[in-house]
């Protein structure tokens, strides 16, 4: 939650703007897998056209921690539904 905006500026700088990212805030607090202390949680989503950027956000990513998820074809209807149900 805190770094966010470290994420957001890491992500702008390494794909030269070329991403539209979006952030949400999550309004409960989650549970800490680790310490079990309450913690504020952000998501995610970041729309791009290469590769070349979806390698550069997974590194990104990897170093902050966040877990990844693919989303299908945003015309697949059906198979957005699954995979948002399975997260």
């Amino acid at each position: 939650h805190e770094d966010r905006p470290r994420f957001e500026r890491m992500v702008f700088r390494s794909t030269r703007g070329n991403c539209l990212p979006r952030f949400y805030g999550i309004d409960e607090d989650l549970k800490d897998v680790v310490s079990g202390d309450p913690v504020k949680k952000d998501v995610f989503i970041i729309f791009f056209q290469s590769q070349l950027i979806q390698d550069k956000i997974k590194r990104i990513a990897d170093a902050f921690g966040a877990r990844l998820y693919q989303i299908p074809d945003l015309s697949n209807i059906p198979a957005i539904d699954q995979a948002t149900s399975d997260v």
